[in-house]
């Protein structure tokens, strides 16, 4: 009887639990884009560089480094924005806190 009484909000967890994978392989996706448009729209200053001297670990650290502060910037959004919407999760736990790492 407890189990049947539950079955919906199992069902909403797992639904948002999908949508939430979901979303996390478009935001993976999305950030390989970007990150592959710029080195390709930066092709022509790259090969100055390298041209000028520049190692190729070098252009691969200017790259990395400007595509991690895209990534540092979008996650600290996305932590801010979490942390009011975990109250709006709080309805849909069951004697569980949805700040809880453990």
């Amino acid at each position: 009887m407890l189990s049947a009484s539950l079955n919906n909000r199992r069902f909403n967890l797992l639904l948002v639990g999908t949508f939430a994978l979901a979303a996390l392989f478009l935001a993976m996706a999305g950030v390989f884009g970007v990150l592959a448009y710029s080195a390709a729209q930066r092709t022509r200053e790259i090969g100055v560089r390298m041209a000028l001297g520049a190692t190729s670990g070098n252009v691969l650290k200017m790259v990395l480094g400007q595509g991690l502060m895209t990534v540092v910037i979008g996650t600290a959004i996305g932590l801010a924005g979490s942390f009011p919407l975990a109250r709006t999760m709080r309805s849909l736990l069951y004697h569980v806190s949805p700040k809880n790492l453990k």
